[in-house]
């Protein structure tokens, strides 16, 4: 009898004590994490959604949550690495994975989702007719442009894995030295007139100087930003000036640490500096950037992107009079699809990271957007 009594006494407290001392031990909790949304608010108001809307506050701010899953994120950590050794072992594949993050060398880290090993690999080449079809499509929305008496680029960004190799993982075999976007690139040069821009030797070359990407985000820096639009700037014909680049420290730049839930290591960043002469304001409202200068050359600009465009605004903007530089999600027929802009506009650019580059491209993608919206079949 006794010790049913006294284990129904622990299970009373085990179930009770978080409740009753929960703020003491989330103030004892100072793990920090860094989750990229907004935690869950206390529902205020008590309708059919309030018990749903509770269980996800309650589950959000669960004493000591942050604690807990540091621990969880570390001990899988410890396992990654010891499954990583025994399959080097086997001499098989092997790297360390967590949630769609791959460990690199010396602290840097690689996004792995959205089929980004094929491309690193070289295992997704295309295909000559799967080309083909890509500049069909292109060359359909660059002659609409050039009869409108616009130039019209498309870009692709490199993805990191392409520019930062050596901190792959040496577990990760590489089918291919020729990757899908040189194959691409090479075949809009031979088969086309279209302009087309993949930025991965420039990259690379500035890569001796400067840290292009940052170690623990799938993003550009600021000077890989500077360099890849100098690449932009020359191919428009657009004279341009050099930059002064200034090395800085930055702890904010790490959507892959936070994505392990960790928080962003010291990274190094630039003060990029482009003719400061001209003088100009950004205003953002939803993912839409609209830049505006003092450059008397009346040039207009609209750029349809992602989110490498950010570290690319300051120095590209400066070479237009005005410029547009938006979300390439929010070009659809149910949106303000920036007609009025893009009549306007005396470049209009289309823009991917490579591992998208199937948003522009592929079926359904920017160019068959803007086709089908302009009817240009």
């Amino acid at each position: 009898m006794k010790k049913k009594l006294a284990a129904t006494i622990i299970f009373v407290v085990i179930l009770v004590f978080p409740m009753v001392f929960w703020p003491l031990l989330n103030y004892v909790d100072r793990a920090e994490i860094d989750e990229n949304r907004t935690l869950a608010p206390y529902p205020d108001t008590f309708n059919n959604e309030y018990f749903s809307k509770f269980d996800k506050y309650f589950l959000d701010h669960l004493p000591l949550r942050n604690s807990l899953i540091k621990i969880y994120s570390e001990a899988q950590k410890t396992i990654n690495k010891a499954y990583d050794k025994l399959l080097l072992a086997f001499n098989l594949e092997h790297y360390i994975e967590q949630n769609n993050v791959v460990f690199g060398e010396n602290n840097w880290l690689f996004y792995s989702n959205d089929n980004s090993l094929d491309y690193y690999r070289g295992i997704n080449l295309p295909t000559e007719s799967e080309m083909q079809s890509y500049v069909d499509r292109a060359k359909i929305v660059s002659d609409y442009f050039k009869s409108q008496g616009k130039d019209f680029v498309i870009m692709i960004m490199p993805n990191k894995e392409q520019i930062y190799t050596e901190y792959m993982p040496t577990g990760i075999k590489v089918h291919s030295q020729t990757k899908k976007l040189d194959m691409v690139n090479d075949y809009f040069a031979e088969k086309s007139d279209v302009k087309f821009l993949y930025p991965k030797q420039a990259l690379l070359d500035a890569k001796r100087d400067y840290q292009v990407y940052y170690k623990q985000d799938t993003h550009w820096s600021r000077a890989g930003g500077y360099f890849g639009t100098l690449e932009l700037l020359d191919m428009l014909g657009i004279a341009h000036a050099e930059a002064a680049l200034t090395q800085v420290e930055t702890s904010s730049r790490g959507d892959l640490a936070k994505m392990l839930l960790q928080t962003p290591i010291k990274d190094v960043d630039y003060d990029c500096v482009y003719r400061a002469e001209i003088k100009h304001s950004v205003t953002l409202s939803d993912e839409v950037f609209t830049a505006a200068t003092d450059n008397p050359n009346g040039r207009k600009m609209v750029l349809l992107g992602d989110s490498f465009r950010e570290n690319m605004i300051d120095v590209l903007c400066k070479e237009f009079s005005q410029s547009v530089l938006a979300h390439r999600s929010r070009f659809n027929a149910s949106y303000n699809y920036f007609n009025e802009e893009i009549s306007a506009a005396d470049v209009v650019i289309f823009q991917a990271v490579e591992r998208y580059e199937g948003q522009i491209f592929g079926e359904g993608g920017l160019l068959d957007k803007f086709i089908n919206l302009y009817n240009l079949r």
